[in-house]
């Protein structure tokens, strides 16, 4: 889990995350399970040898 809170302040954001197993060009987007100014990002690791999580940040 990789919970995330918006700065104050700043407005025009999208926040992200996706995830990718052994193959680094199929990635995957995590649901955000938070609300409001919280983003809160979770993938289960059964059945995963490994897991790569990246950050996605897009400015609207």
């Amino acid at each position: 889990m990789a919970p995330a809170r918006e700065p104050p302040g700043i407005s025009g954001v999208i926040y992200g995350e996706e995830y990718a197993t052994s193959d680094l060009g199929s990635w995957l987007p995590i649901p955000d399970t938070g609300s409001g100014g919280s983003h809160v990002f979770a993938v289960p690791m059964a059945g995963k040898e490994a897991l790569f999580i990246r950050l996605v940040v897009i400015a609207e």
